[in-house]
């Protein structure tokens, strides 16, 4: 099969559910903006679900680049931790309420992929916290897993669509 046919169908499926969410999206709109038959989209994606979750992991995968990077970043703390912020705002941003709301709602296994791969990468920050208590740039007294539950607890939160949706 053709990647970047299968690549061209991933950004066509992105545009649309972005725009008007994944519910209100079909595969025959899919198929036709891409300029491909159904039976041609479905050569590359057995259902609009799994479409939906190649397009998570394609998001995931790059995102996880991205904090690789930001995470061996060998400078201070604030500057690690800025990185690692910004890393995980452009996700955000990236996705509307509205794609996020219909994974939520009508296919819950992708979506806790997105919340499960929050959580994993930001248990990193544990270690990342710890050794700037080594370098004395962190207040030791601070539990380094405590804070980072508090963060995780506030990205899940942010990340939820109806928290973005309530704040625009």
């Amino acid at each position: 099969m053709n990647d970047d046919a299968r690549d061209e169908i991933l950004e066509t499926a992105f545009d649309l559910f972005n725009r008007r969410g994944y519910r209100s999206v079909t595969t025959d709109e899919i198929a036709r903006r891409r300029g491909i038959s159904k039976r041609t989209l479905y050569q590359y994606f057995a259902s609009k679900e799994d479409l939906a979750d190649a397009l998570v992991s394609r998001i995931l995968e790059r995102t996880h680049s991205k904090l690789d990077a930001a995470f061996s970043l060998q400078r201070d703390f604030p500057t690690t931790f800025g990185a690692i912020l910004r890393v995980v705002s452009e996700a955000f941003s990236a996705l509307s309420p509205i794609f996020l709301e219909d994974l939520e709602r009508y296919t819950p296994a992708v979506f806790a992929r997105i919340t499960s791969f929050r959580e994993q990468r930001m248990r990193g920050l544990s270690s990342l916290l710890r050794d700037a208590q080594a370098q004395g740039s962190v207040r030791p007294d601070v539990p380094a897993e405590v804070a980072v539950d508090f963060l995780i607890a506030a990205v899940q939160e942010i990340g939820r669509p109806e928290w973005l949706v309530r704040k625009g």
